[in-house]
């Protein structure tokens, strides 16, 4: 008897050890989906199953990554965006140092998603405070939720270091706001790179953009920093779908809220901006994107080019509005030589090719006339 009491009492220690090994949150943890979802899951009702795909993710071909769909309709399993962990990410996130989960995401949908963090514990539930807005179309960025107390609303239970201490169950939603159960939604979310860090180098507050005749400001709000070496100003502009570097801004904030500003002068047309936070030994963590619409009322040729021109150059038209216009070009002695498009405008801004393979060497104008609207601009051609 003596030896089968001890047999179960070994058992027992090695099942609970194995049991708390397994739900311990380290500091430094990633899940990389490599092979397999790593324990993520959704509801057990849902009829649309997290999912595997073994290639495609932020590193390209042969980079696996999970993907959570809805059903797409309102209401009944499945229509809210969840996906969650029982496993690796539950645990004692006060004693393993865990401030934040960074993330690649990239919203495959046709609805703009608000991202936030849900965690669960016997002692109660939190909830990210402010979500992280992911656009339609907005290929794989990189994200970080921070998870202190400052960045968390309690949903249930009163003690927030109870409820992180005793972690049962790591959510990743969408929500428009810190109300649980989320918001129904049509969505198509891909995830990689979950890892858990220490508190971010960098607390965003508030970021935006607005434009005034023609000059874009972009404002943020910082509630503090740590070893902040500056920002990134980043910008991609119409349907670019790569953001380039513009400017940099020196991080200048401590403990208590700091206001930045930066401002770029630019033409008519669809802009998008973020911010690359530039922590000092040059790790970088990324914002959410802010977009500015500058409208024209201005009708012009904004360039002809290549100038000078061999066999074909281009003109490109900026115009307030969709409208029917005629390009012509005309000769120093003021005749029409060409007629280069009759036709509609497509509105703010139309590139119109010249064939001038036939002209011969000299100087002309490229002459745009709409209504009674007329705008011109000169350009030689050599041979």
């Amino acid at each position: 008897m003596g030896r089968r009491v001890t047999a179960f009492l070994l058992v027992s220690v090695f099942l609970v050890a194995g049991f708390v090994g397994v739900r311990a949150v380290v500091l430094g943890q990633t899940d990389t989906f490599d092979s397999d979802l790593q324990g993520w899951h959704t509801g057990v009702s849902s009829p649309v199953p997290t999912m595997w795909e073994s290639t495609g993710g932020p590193a390209g071909a042969g980079d696996g990554f999970m993907r959570q769909p809805t059903t797409g309709t309102v209401g009944g399993p499945g229509a809210k965006l969840v996906v969650m962990n029982t496993t690796q990410w539950a645990g004692d996130y006060v004693t393993a140092g865990v401030e934040s989960i960074s993330m690649d995401v990239r919203n495959a949908g046709a609805t703009a998603l608000e991202l936030r963090i849900y965690v669960e514990s016997s002692a109660g539930a939190v909830i990210s405070t402010s979500g992280i807005a992911l656009p339609t179309a907005s290929g794989w960025q990189s994200v970080s939720f921070p998870i202190d107390a400052a960045s968390m609303t309690i949903v249930s239970g009163t003690d927030y270091n109870a409820i992180m201490s005793s972690v049962n169950r790591l959510r990743l939603i969408h929500g428009t706001s810190t109300v649980f159960p989320p918001v129904d939604v049509d969505a198509l979310l891909d995830v990689d790179n979950v890892s858990a860090g220490a508190a971010l180098p960098v607390e965003l507050v508030s970021f935006g953009a607005k434009q005034s005749d023609g000059v874009v400001e972009l404002n943020w709000t910082t509630a503090s920093e740590t070893n902040n070496l500056g920002f990134d100003i980043l910008e991609r502009t119409g349907t670019s779908a790569d953001f380039a570097k513009i400017g940099f801004v020196t991080g200048r904030g401590g403990s208590v809220a700091t206001d930045y500003t930066f401002a770029v002068e630019r033409r008519a047309g669809d802009y998008a901006y973020r911010l690359r936070q530039v922590d000092a030994d040059g790790s970088t963590s990324l914002s959410p994107v802010v977009e500015v619409t500058i409208g024209s009322d201005v009708f012009a040729i904004e360039s002809v080019y290549p100038n000078p021109a061999t066999g074909q150059a281009f003109v490109d038209i900026v115009s307030p509005n969709a409208a029917r216009a005629a390009v012509t070009v005309v000769d120093a002695l003021g005749r029409e030589v060409l007629t280069a498009f009759d036709g509609d405008l497509e509105g703010t801004r139309t590139v119109v090719p010249l064939e001038v393979g036939d002209l011969a060497t000299g100087l002309y104008i490229v002459r745009v006339k709409s209504g009674s609207r007329t705008a011109s601009q000169a350009f030689s051609i050599v041979r």
